[in-house]
């Protein structure tokens, strides 16, 4: 089957159309530590692109850091999920009514910013943004000042987990890759999954030659 691939912001469309079935996992911890420079480059596996030279500057490891926990999140959630890190309060309060009423039915309904009513259907991702409220915050900063610097990361992080082996497609996921962008995708329309993954193992500098994985993990 092959998937025509959209823009990541044309995906907040279709998000909203897969906010209704979702399969929920706890997300990475916050905050890893920024990883150590890359070397100038490193021989990808067959069949898979060369490393480009990674940026060497203090603030892209800092942007990398702070985006690494949910850059390989799929694109119709990491469209409505940055959006929603702009909104910290809506963020908090999203999280409380899930704790003190866990009615989802009644999400569309409540006064938060739409993409935080969206992002409300994965109630773990909520609960995780909210109680690393300052990550959410720094997070949401850069994103509303600096958006494409964000989305530069996200294609970044993926570009080295991609060339360390660490990213790939599975049953509930494809990666396309070309020479301007990495996509992930849900791998069927109506599913959206959401990964756990440790970044210091996806983002490492050196290629896993010789095994396979897992390296991403999903709910049931």
């Amino acid at each position: 089957m092959t998937f025509r691939k959209a823009p990541l912001p044309l995906m907040c469309v279709a998000a909203s159309l897969l906010v209704q079935a979702c399969v929920q996992y706890n997300p990475a911890p916050p905050y890893p530590p920024p990883p150590p420079p890359p070397p100038p480059y490193t021989a990808a596996p067959p069949g898979q692109p060369a490393a480009s030279p990674a940026p060497q500057s203090a603030d892209f490891r800092r942007i990398d850091a702070l985006v690494a926990p949910i850059a390989l999140y799929p694109d119709p959630l990491l469209a409505i999920l940055l959006p929603a890190s702009t909104m910290p309060s809506d963020i908090t309060a999203a999280s409380a009514y899930l704790i003190q009423y866990g009615d989802v039915s009644r999400i569309d309904s409540q006064p938060w910013d739409p993409s935080v009513r969206a992002l409300a259907h994965y109630p773990k991702v909520i609960a995780w943004m909210a109680e690393n409220i300052a990550w959410t915050q720094v997070l949401g900063a850069e994103f509303a000042s600096s958006p494409a610097e964000v989305m530069d990361s996200v294609q970044r992080l993926r570009a080295r987990a991609w060339a360390a082996g660490t990213l790939a497609s599975t049953p509930q996921q494809q990666v396309f890759s070309d020479e301007d962008a990495i996509e992930i995708l849900p791998a069927q329309t109506d599913m959206v999954y959401v990964p756990a993954y440790d970044p210091d193992v996806m983002f490492s500098d050196e290629p896993y030659y010789g095994y396979g994985g897992p390296f991403i993990y999903f709910g049931d």
